[in-house]
């Protein structure tokens, strides 16, 4: 099973190349590469699309512990 440890924390989408906003905030997304220059980095969300947006929009995910 795929980690998935951040979450899009932003309401607009993370790309304006994909032309339509869609419900991403809150979706879970691992960071696939990540750039200091320009505080950018490429993530995949859990439905799929694969994007490279600005890692201010990431927040860490929490988890649900069981005990």
């Amino acid at each position: 099973m795929k980690e998935y440890p951040y979450v899009w924390a932003w309401s607009k989408w993370p790309c304006i190349e994909w032309g339509v906003p869609g419900p991403y905030k809150g979706l879970r997304c691992p960071v696939l590469a990540r750039s200091t220059r320009m505080n950018s980095a490429a993530i995949e969300f859990e439905d799929g699309p694969r994007t490279i947006t600005s890692r201010n929009g990431l927040r860490k995910a929490r988890y649900l512990q069981s005990q």
